[in-house]
C-alpha cells in the first residue's frame, strides 16, 4: 500500500510561519478596510441625519476598537455631549404613537409636559404624538451595503493569496 500523505514535523513548522506571516497580512489589510468603510459609512451618515442644528450631524464618527488585533470592530458613534443621548435612537425608531411603544408621550410625574418649541417659546401639553422615525441610520447601512461587500470581497481574496503563496 502506498502512501498519499507523509506529514513531517520540518513542514509543519513551514506552515505555521506561513500562517503567521498571512494573518499579520490579513490584519493589516482588515484595519485598512475598516478605515475605509467607517469613512464611507460616517459620509454617508452625514448626509442622512436629520437636520435642526447641525450638531448632531457633526458629531458622527468611528473608531476601531483593537487594532491590529483579530477581533477589531468598527463602531459608529453619532450624537454630542451636549444632546440627549437618545436622540439618534428617537430619531432613527421614533417617539410616541409612532414609535415602538405605539402610545401617546404623557408626563409622568407632572400634569403637563413643558418643552421649547421652534421659535423659543416655552410649551405645555398634556400630550404629544410623538415623532416620526426618520429610518436614517439604517438608510446608511443600505447605502453602504456595496462598499462593505466589496471590501469583505477583497480581504477574503487577499486571504487566499496569502494564505496560498510560497515564498511566505
Amino acid at each position: 500500500m502506498a502512501n498519499l500523505l507523509v506529514v513531517r514535523p520540518v513542514r509543519l513548522d513551514e506552515m505555521k510561519g506561513r500562517f503567521t506571516k498571512a494573518q499579520r497580512a490579513i490584519v493589516e489589510a482588515m484595519e485598512e478596510a475598516l478605515d475605509e468603510y467607517g469613512e464611507t459609512f460616517v459620509k454617508e451618515l452625514r448626509k442622512r441625519t436629520p437636520v435642526r442644528t447641525g450638531r448632531l450631524r457633526e458629531s458622527a464618527t468611528y473608531i476601531i476598537r483593537g487594532r491590529g488585533k483579530r477581533e477589531m470592530q468598527l463602531e459608529v458613534r453619532i450624537g454630542g455631549k451636549d444632546e440627549p443621548k437618545l436622540l439618534p435612537v428617537w430619531l432613527e425608531f421614533g417617539t410616541g404613537i409612532y414609535g415602538p411603544r405605539r402610545h401617546p408621550v404623557v408626563p409622568r410625574r407632572a400634569k403637563f409636559l413643558r418643552f421649547a418649541g421652534r421659535n423659543g417659546r416655552i410649551i405645555f401639553a398634556r400630550s404629544v404624538r410623538g415623532i416620526k422615525p426618520r429610518h436614517f441610520f439604517s438608510k446608511t447601512e443600505k447605502a453602504t451595503e456595496s462598499a462593505r461587500r466589496r471590501l469583505a470581497g477583497r480581504i477574503g481574496k487577499l486571504a487566499i493569496e496569502k494564505l496560498t503563496d510560497p515564498r511566505l
